[in-house]
């Protein structure tokens, strides 16, 4: 058999047997990413996050606000991992850059990227590592460029051959659902209605259909804003709470009013992330 694809092999023990499973899996597919619905820039950006998110998410503070300043999103590290030790602070930009790999990627993006590194540090000073994650490896001169930039920060390359390595474990459903079998969009997703409904078409009346459980779920998972209405709701109920509970700690002493000022500040910062999540379906990430 002539293999005429890169091949992934990972590797595993496990504590029932000390012998080593391997894994094949194929190079991603990038035909079928370039072909999703929607900007193939945004669509990267939103995959890089998943994967940081599935990843490492659970190791420190991860954050990735509408329209951040310098990045995409950051990770302050709480607990050691992959990426280093508690303390470190990594902060990613994403650039899809629809260039030919080898191709310089101009002055120009090469100005959009100096001004993000400016931004991070006047925005967020504390981010230790910043990195810049493109498809396509930067060529000898970007890379010369690039490392030679003036910054406090650790500079830090990923491209394509990252996101391979960390579509694994906790985020391996990301590997079908932008680049395999489970890739499902609106239009697939009507054509499959249709064929559904097709054997009772002739008594198929949408007016009075019931939505069921299934085509909710579908429906979140394909993040229409109509199907997270909740989320806003549960927002304002967390205001709400938080009102009373200031209202409570006023009359209150220590240590009690102590636990309670911590508890209205984990509620705040659940109203704060509730309210960016809503923010980034309305827009559509």
């Amino acid at each position: 058999m002539k293999f005429t694809q890169r091949m992934t092999i990972l590797t595993q023990r496990t504590s029932e047997d000390p012998k080593i499973s391997a894994k094949i899996l194929p190079t991603l597919n990038w035909n079928i990413f370039e072909n999703l619905p929607g900007a193939a820039t945004d669509n990267f950006e939103l995959l890089c996050r998943a994967i940081i998110r599935r990843q490492y998410g659970q190791f420190g503070d991860f954050r990735a606000l509408a329209n951040q300043p310098g990045v995409e999103f950051h990770l302050r590290l709480s607990s050691v991992c992959d990426l280093g030790e508690p303390g470190r602070w990594y902060g990613w930009q994403c650039r899809w850059y629809d260039l030919p790999s080898g191709t310089d990627i101009g002055s120009t993006r090469r100005t959009h990227i100096k001004a993000a590194i400016e931004t991070t540090e006047r925005v967020l000073p504390e981010i230790t590592d910043w990195v810049l994650w493109t498809r396509h490896i930067l060529t000898k001169r970007d890379q010369e460029w690039f490392f030679g930039l003036q910054t406090k920060m650790k500079l830090v390359l990923w491209s394509a051959p990252e996101i391979e390595d960390h579509l694994s474990g906790p985020a391996a459903i990301l590997r079908e659902t932008y680049f395999g079998e489970l890739v499902l969009t609106p239009d697939e997703l009507k054509n499959l209605h249709g064929t559904a409904v097709e054997p009772i078409r002739q008594r198929w009346l949408p007016e009075v259909h019931q939505v069921v459980e299934a085509e909710r779920v579908l429906h979140r998972s394909l993040g229409e804003i109509e199907a997270w209405s909740t989320i806003s709701e549960i927002r304002g109920q967390i205001d709400e709470n938080i009102v009373a509970l200031r209202a409570a700690s006023s009359v209150l002493t220590d240590p009690i009013k102590r636990r309670l000022n911590q508890l209205i500040e984990r509620a705040q910062k659940a109203s704060f992330t509730l309210d960016q999540c809503y923010e980034s379906l309305k827009v559509g990430q």
